[in-house]
């Protein structure tokens, strides 16, 4: 059996030191690990996040600071046991893989499955130079759909030149809506308008609702 132990957990107002128990058949191959990239780490943040709704366990949902927290303690861990992987699962891999976990109950399971493979993309993916997916892109998307009660079904996913996530979704009225995860915004463009928002703005919210 594996601890985890954060100190970040917020229970209410509160913060307090809790502990978190993996299952010991939580074992596998480290070069399997690495090959299968985030579509493994991912297994865990599943296993982790019924584990806090297990009726044992009575907390909310994992909020981004302890998955984040989770993430670099699991990336030391596959380190410990074996120092080749460092230069593999770095940081900012182990972080991409945690807002992924943040993503598994919130969308269809097609769509994380596609940010998961979206989120391997290398510099230069599409031979013309374009970017692999930036973090706080990855970061953006995550946010926008815990804050946001959408979760459409045929929702499309894509990277565009500058590695900024892009999603897309029909509305009822047969038209599509389609918004860019920037760095440091993001954009809605309709059949009928087109607006950029800063990461703050409540706006956008209010305007997605209302669709």
């Amino acid at each position: 059996m594996s601890t985890f132990k954060t100190s970040v957990y917020s229970v209410g107002n509160s913060f307090s030191s809790q502990k978190v128990f993996l299952p010991s058949d939580y074992s596998y191959d480290h070069f399997s690990f690495a090959r299968q990239g985030y579509n493994s780490i991912q297994t865990i943040w599943l296993a982790f996040l019924q584990l806090l709704k297990s009726p044992s366990i009575s907390r909310s949902r994992p909020n981004t600071a302890v998955m984040l927290e989770y993430a670099y303690w699991q990336r030391m861990q596959e380190i410990e046991k074996n120092p080749l992987l460092e230069g593999l699962l770095t940081k900012e891999f182990a972080a991409k893989a945690a807002y992924i976990g943040l993503l598994a109950d919130r969308l269809p399971d097609h769509a994380v499955a596609r940010i998961q493979r979206l989120t391997r993309s290398e510099d230069d993916w599409d031979g013309k130079g374009a970017k692999a997916m930036t973090l706080p892109s990855l970061a953006n998307f995550t946010n926008f759909f815990l804050e946001s009660s959408k979760s459409p079904k045929d929702i499309g996913i894509f990277l565009n030149y500058r590695g900024e996530v892009l999603a897309n979704w029909s509305l009822g009225d047969g038209s599509t809506i389609d918004i860019a995860f920037g760095d440091n915004y993001i954009e809605v463009v309709t059949d009928e308008y087109e607006q950029e928002f800063d990461l703050d703005s409540k706006e956008v919210y209010q305007l997605i609702a209302r669709h």
